[in-house]
């Protein structure tokens, strides 16, 4: 058993934190002593997989209300960034190594210096590491070739720096006791340089690209429904009438809430079609007809095999995980990755053309569940991609990777 203590610092929403709980998994079967770091609300779900929780005393989402309050929302950005380096700083004290993820990316570098532990990227998603293959995400795809593509990683990450530099040097001066960073490199270009492995949780089928040297594309990192969950008996008697279509709807721009919700519940009313909805918040369970069972989350490894279909936003595991149980796909993607995600499953053949949610309504939805439900060629394929997917080992071969990384230093 290896005596360096390993935090893996992971924060968003449940689907954002859920590969690394396999990730912490593999890591434990390797002999480390790995702990996951992340926000209150999301302890219990940690700890259901037998995994120790380091959380702060408050949710994130409590701590950017106070801070609006005190300073106003026309600095919003400013004050979601300054809570989440304050809130990454607490969740990485007391340990020995570092593994981040990608929505913490502009803290831990940082954190990590202060610390004195090694820094490994652990990412979900394709950010900054450079590739020929396709421009960096948030940069426009021009047709000026590989070379544009490769650029394009340089210029996003220039530009994050150059927006977020005064932010973070004050930080680090005032809440790590370091000096303002003024390297030739930015800090994250820094990190890919220090020789750690970055490790990629999805699989190179999905993703086909070249990379530099240290950067592993290991496969999606996945595990199964946590020993002691069950489902609910309601969502047991819904399943026994059929494969329903599963609709994960994500967290929806608040500009556009009303209308994709609407759009939803005329779509299920009309159409007759069997759904199960994954609640976020939003829908009021009381107007969908009879045919829509409103469901907490539940573990996607347990659902999947038990549904026909599923409409989501396009995040990264969600995406995966469709892919990998050869479910096909209908994906409304809002927002940074889901794009490219929505691109990448329907390049794969594994599902539809994205639908805009912009230009979302009733007729629309109810146009793409039909083909989705009845595409036969649609699902052969997803059930193609799915057995390839299902021979990977991505948390295995990334908590290896960490391991030979450590033992050299």
């Amino acid at each position: 058993m290896s005596s360096k203590r390993v935090r893996i610092l992971a924060m968003g929403t449940r689907d954002d934190v859920q590969p690394y709980l396999s990730l912490a998994t593999h890591l434990k079967q390797e002999g480390f002593p790995v702990s996951v770091g992340t926000t209150n609300d999301l302890r219990s779900f940690v700890e259901s997989y037998d995994l120790r929780c380091v959380t702060t005393g408050r949710p994130l989402q409590e701590v950017v209300r106070e801070l609006m309050q005190r300073e106003g929302r026309q600095n919003a950005r400013r004050v979601f960034f300054q809570a989440l380096l304050d809130t990454a700083y607490q969740l990485s004290e007391n340990t020995d190594v570092l593994v981040y993820s990608s929505a913490t990316t502009l803290a831990a570098p940082h954190i990590a210096e202060k610390l004195q532990v090694p820094a490994i990227p652990a990412l979900t998603q394709p950010y900054l590491t450079p590739t020929d293959a396709f421009p960096a995400q948030g940069m426009p795809a021009l047709p000026l070739g590989p070379g544009y593509n490769t650029f394009s990683y340089s210029l996003l990450d220039s530009l994050s720096w150059f927006f977020t530099r005064s932010l973070i040097n004050k930080w680090r001066r005032k809440s790590l006791g370091l000096r303002a960073y003024r390297g030739a490199r930015t800090p994250f270009v820094g990190q890919r340089q220090s020789g750690a492995p970055i490790l990629y949780g999805f699989s190179p089928l999905v993703v086909p690209a070249h990379w530099e040297e240290n950067v592993h594309v290991t496969g999606y990192w996945f595990q199964p429904a946590p020993q002691n969950w069950q489902p609910s008996r309601e969502l047991e008697q819904f399943l026994e009438q059929g494969p329903p279509v599963l609709i994960h709807p994500g967290s929806m721009p608040p500009t556009s809430i009303r209308r994709i919700v609407r759009s939803f519940t005329e779509a299920l009313q009309k159409s007759g079609i069997r759904a199960i909805l994954i609640q976020n918040g939003v829908f009021p369970a009381e107007e969908l007809p009879e045919n829509v069972l409103v469901s907490e989350p539940v573990p996607y490894e347990w659902l999947l095999p038990r549904v026909s279909a599923a409409v989501h936003y396009a995040g990264s595991y969600i995406s995966g995980a469709c892919l990998r149980h050869g479910v096909p796909s209908l994906t409304i993607p809002y927002r940074v990755d889901q794009p490219f995600w929505a691109a990448r499953i329907a390049a794969l053949g594994a599902g539809m053309e994205p639908l805009s949610y912009r230009k979302l309504d009733a007729q629309t939805l109810m146009t793409a569940l039909e083909t989705l439900r009845t595409d036969q060629a649609l699902k052969q394929r997803a059930v193609e991609v799915s057995k390839q997917l299902q021979q990977e080992e991505g948390a295995a071969a990334a908590a290896r990777l960490i391991g030979a990384y450590l033992k050299q230093l």
